[in-house]
């Protein structure tokens, strides 16, 4: 058993957050790990309140951007809902840092995603759902584009649902009518901002939406209402989106379209022509995230070439013109390889 290591390990970790000679993959890791080892220790208190101060207070950029991915691995994975006072804490830091447009973009989003995890599943729902309504929904409407990025992230964080664990089921009705009103506003708005960071975070915040809608058997109408757009950013072109991200949004949204049956109508074959775009495209970081979104729109084993094959015969049948014909060039040629990714929808964003 870990369970004699753990606060040695614990210890080890948070010391790589900050360590000046550490590379970012080093505090990447580490961050991850501090979100698995939570899982198992006893007293997780302390590690919280740390890594609020360090959100909150540490001069050194990098190692408050760290601290930030490690809070929001925790508040993720962490047994129990933190105490009160801890909650408190939490919140001071995060709100600031998300919703008040300074410091980095990934600043802006690692510490959004933190506070939409803890608005999730942490703050009574009461609380949580003022603090969406008024601080959230505040810096979407308010302010330099730079506050929407943390604020759509936020939201993204409170609509989140993931198998399994803590957010395996859709979040309390109060809240989750609270968000879907939220996003039923601004979603199409910020998928249409003019500045690329905030495309970025209003991908996210789709493929977040995308997943709730499936996850509580809502209508789909308003998922399919901004496809188009979605199909828009993710096809190469926005300088300000990564590949990473425009794929990795695009494969939730596609999950969930499965999961919600919707995978093969005309918006989804846009998005996944889209994915076939941008995955051959010259700055795609990963090819095999192409193939990874796309599989996640096809109702199909892993391994099963003949299903896939089928499933892709049908999602080309729904594209129009140039997206069907780049659907066909990419996916027919990659059978194969599409096919050992097919099967699961459960994946992490990995922020």
């Amino acid at each position: 058993t870990l369970k004699p290591f753990l606060p040695q390990l614990q210890t080890t970790y948070v010391k790589c957050l900050s360590d000046p000679p550490n590379s970012e993959a080093v505090r990447q890791k580490a961050a991850e790990s501090l979100g698995m080892l939570v899982r198992r220790s006893a007293r997780t208190e302390p590690l919280i309140n740390e890594l609020s101060g360090g959100v909150a207070n540490n001069e050194d950029a990098m190692a408050r951007l760290y601290m930030g991915v490690a809070l929001g691995e925790v508040l993720l994975n962490v047994p129990q809902p933190a105490s009160e006072a801890a909650q408190e804490k939490i919140q001071d830091a995060l709100e600031p840092r998300a919703l008040e447009g300074e410091g980095t973009q990934r600043e802006r989003e690692v510490t959004g995603w933190a506070l939409g995890i803890l608005l999730r599943r942490h703050l009574p729902v009461e609380k949580a759902a003022i603090v969406l309504q008024e601080s959230v929904g505040a810096a979407l409407e308010e302010g330099p584009s730079a506050r929407r990025t943390g604020a759509a992230l936020a939201l993204a964080g409170a609509c989140w649902c993931q198998e399994p664990g803590a957010l395996a089921e859709p979040p309390p009705q109060e809240l989750m009518d609270i968000a879907l009103d939220l996003a039923k506003t601004w979603l199409p708005k910020l998928l249409s901002d003019g500045d690329g960071e905030v495309h970025s975070a209003a991908l996210a915040l789709a493929a977040s939406v995308a997943k709730l809608h499936a996850k509580a058997s809502l209508p789909w109408e308003g998922m399919a209402a901004v496809a188009e757009r979605i199909a828009v950013l993710v096809a190469p072109g926005d300088l300000g989106i990564s590949s990473k991200t425009a794929l990795l949004a695009a494969r939730h949204y596609l999950a969930a379209a499965r999961c919600a049956g919707t995978a093969m109508s005309s918006g989804g074959a846009r998005v996944a022509a889209a994915v076939a775009l941008r995955a051959v495209h010259k700055n795609c970081e990963d090819p095999e995230d192409g193939e990874r979104a796309l599989a996640a729109a096809l109702d199909a084993d892993k391994g099963d070439e003949g299903k896939v094959k089928t499933s892709l015969d049908k999602l080309i049948a729904s594209a129009d013109g140039k997206a069907a014909e780049a659907l066909k060039a990419y996916s027919l040629k990659r059978v194969r390889a599409i096919s050992q990714h097919t099967g699961p929808s459960n994946f992490v964003w990995d922020l």
